[in-house]
């Protein structure tokens, strides 16, 4: 790999099974638009799984995660020194279509409690929504669902609360013991719904962007 090299500049993350479970600690770089190299520490003795999630470094409160398929070939890089103590290197190349410039629907980074119910139980549950876009929202909760799940739930809005159901697609990987994320996808959207929340994403935006532009550089 000709543009790997020594002094290379790379980010720490974290890779995670599908079930969630740990996979590996790992430094990684964007070749591409769409390709990540993940760097690891050693050579694996392990097989390399088809999907990963990797989260970046960050707080236990940065929810951020991202679905990757790795090639499954294990490279190597020696580099140009064969003194430079650091090498070689061993890395897996892995796509992805949810990096945020990527995604086919447009989403912010948010953090409000809601109640949901679950496959139109009586009984409701708690969640935090910690991201949401026009096509589905993240959430995490200190219960287990189950993927496939259809949940129902009120989007507070200062006016008038929506009322939306989804369907959640996978688990998510988060950081904190006794805390489960969820992606959801929407489902049954009425147009007064879809409204709303396109609505409710874009004024988001666009109060964050106000806020970031507001800090001193």
């Amino acid at each position: 790999m000709s543009t790997m090299n020594s002094s290379l500049h790379t980010e720490q993350g974290t890779l995670y099974h599908m079930d969630c479970s740990l996979f590996s600690s790992i430094r990684y770089f964007r070749d591409s638009f769409d390709t990540t190299v993940f760097v690891f520490p050693e050579k694996p003795c392990f097989p390399i799984p088809e999907r990963v999630f990797l989260m970046p470094d960050g707080s236990d409160n940065d929810f951020r995660s991202f679905l990757f398929t790795l090639s499954g070939e294990i490279l190597t890089y020696q580099g140009n020194d064969p003194s430079d103590a650091r090498g070689p290197w061993y890395y897996v190349r892995g796509t992805t279509d949810e990096m945020p410039e990527l995604r086919t629907n447009f989403r912010v980074y948010v953090s409000f409690r809601t109640m949901v119910w679950i496959n139109e139980q009586s009984q409701e549950e708690s969640i935090t929504v910690k991201d949401i876009g026009t096509g589905g929202f993240l959430f995490v909760s200190r219960k287990e669902f189950t993927p496939g799940s259809v949940i129902s739930a009120i989007l507070p809005d200062a006016r008038e609360p929506v009322f939306i159901k989804a369907l959640i697609r996978k688990r998510r990987p988060v950081r904190k013991d006794g805390l489960f994320g969820y992606g959801c996808q929407f489902i049954e959207m009425s147009a007064r719904a879809e409204a709303k929340v396109r609505q409710f994403v874009f004024q988001t935006e666009l109060l964050q962007s106000k806020a970031r532009a507001a800090k001193p550089q």
